[in-house]
């Protein structure tokens, strides 16, 4: 029963540790657009993962909360809940392609 715990505190504490280290993060991400500026449809959340798996981080898409559609350019702050008790933001820049 103890080697449960073990592995459970041992799994909380890597994510804890991701957390940290993506916290402030910023990602970049181009897109295409209009001569309006607008973004054919929106930054999804694979798009996001995606990102993060190229600087090295494996984060499950299911963790990349995104409130609202990211239909233009700019500079977004994006949660990433690991946990319910665990989260972080990073900073993702929609730029043009």
């Amino acid at each position: 029963k103890n080697q449960m715990i073990g592995s459970e505190e041992r799994k909380k504490e890597k994510i804890q540790e991701l957390a940290r280290k993506i916290d402030g993060l910023s990602v970049d991400i181009a897109v295409q657009v209009d001569e309006e500026d607008r973004l054919f449809g929106s930054v999804t959340s694979q798009m996001i993962q995606d990102a993060l798996r190229e600087k090295g981080f494996d984060i499950d898409k299911k963790w990349i909360i995104i409130d609202e559609p990211i239909q233009h350019l700019g500079v977004y702050s994006i949660k990433i809940q690991f946990s319910p008790e665990i989260s972080s933001s990073i900073r993702l820049w929609v730029v043009k392609a």
